[in-house]
């Protein structure tokens, strides 16, 4: 993590960091943040889960998240069009107009403390061990921020797709094709209309994710089952299916975190037995159209900073904490939606 730092001379700042000297504990102090802050602001963006969702945009001070409502909206797709020349007059016209959006931003705030005899007596490794501690900490809260705000916007939309015949549990072909159909017509328009929709990326549980790899030939072929071992990711988390990606997440699942507050604290339900299953369905899904980049937005109204916690040296403790204040939205419902299986 900070391959630019001697262990040597590192030890010795986190030694000094304990130091009765006023003055050279600071000194250590401030050495000890320099280090560690630009390793732990990558290593934030290195462990979200959103990348490639959110269009991240650092604000100017004193800017609010503030975002126009797209003109082209859900029913109205298809009002996009020409007329016939009348010859004389005035000719047709269509009025466009549009909203704003002023997103409300939170900040989001962590500290780390340790003991100084440990800072005494502790090598350099353990303060590695520290930050990646104090940066797994921010990583949650993002990754959990960014997708409870996904899931409210699903909830909210109320569009969910399943596959009547399958068994609980069973993430099927037909469900496949049953989301991708979905998100094409409740977009709205026709293939040529302004910013037309699609499934581009899916995300499933673990389970759901190795229901799909164990298709078998009453599904696909053998050789599309084939494909989708070679086409996975060196993690195998992400496959691709006809130019959706399928990515595995952990938090979905039964009695997962992200399923249990879409139920929970979200107002979404899963697919019930009375929709003409004969079951209530087991897992939940994420869909979401990342074609056109134009709905799931990630202001930074004040990016990540570091200081050192003054208030801890009385109590025989050194620590340091850190902030930042974010705005997210989803402007677009149109391109969200959930399955169940």
């Amino acid at each position: 993590m900070f391959e630019n730092i001697g262990d040597v001379e590192m030890n010795e700042v986190l030694k000094s960091t304990a130091s009765a000297d006023a003055l050279q504990r600071t000194k250590a102090l401030t050495q000890l943040l320099t280090a560690i802050q630009t390793p732990v602001r990558e290593g934030i963006f290195d462990g979200d889960t959103t990348a490639g969702v959110f269009r991240t945009e650092v604000l100017p001070p004193g800017v609010s998240a503030e975002y126009p409502i797209d003109f082209v909206s859900p029913g109205s797709e298809g009002e996009f069009k020409a007329w016939t020349n009348p010859g004389k007059g005035r000719p047709p016209a269509l009025v466009v107009s549009g909203d704003k959006l002023v997103l409300a931003s939170t900040k989001d705030i962590l500290r780390v403390e340790y003991d100084l005899s440990y800072a005494r007596n502790a090598r350099w490794p353990v303060v590695t061990r520290l930050t990646e501690a104090f940066m797994a900490g921010f990583v949650k809260k993002h990754n959990d921020d960014c997708w409870h705000t996904i899931l409210y916007a699903i909830a909210d939309r109320d569009i969910t797709v399943f596959d009547i015949a399958a068994n609980q549990g069973q993430f099927t072909r037909k469900l496949f094709s049953n989301l991708r159909v979905s998100m094409a017509r409740n977009s709205g328009g026709n293939a040529m209309s302004v910013k037309r929709g699609r499934a581009t990326d899916v995300w499933v549980s673990c389970e759901g994710m190795e229901s799909i790899l164990a298709w078998n030939l009453d599904q696909v072929p053998d050789s599309v089952r084939a494909t989708f071992y070679s086409m996975a990711s060196s993690d195998n988390l992400v496959i691709n299916i006809l130019g959706t990606k399928v990515h595995q997440m952990y938090e979905l699942g039964a009695n997962q975190e992200y399923q249990d507050y879409y139920v929970n604290t979200a107002g979404g339900a899963l697919t019930p037995s009375g929709s003409g299953h004969g079951h209530t369905d087991s897992e939940l899904g994420i869909v979401l159209d990342l074609a056109n980049q134009d709905s799931f937005v990630l202001a930074i109204n004040q990016p990540f900073e570091m200081f050192e916690d003054p208030t801890l040296h009385p109590q025989q403790k050194g620590g340091f904490y850190g902030w930042r204040e974010k705005s997210i939205g989803v402007l677009d419902s149109r391109r969200v939606a959930a399955i169940t299986f």
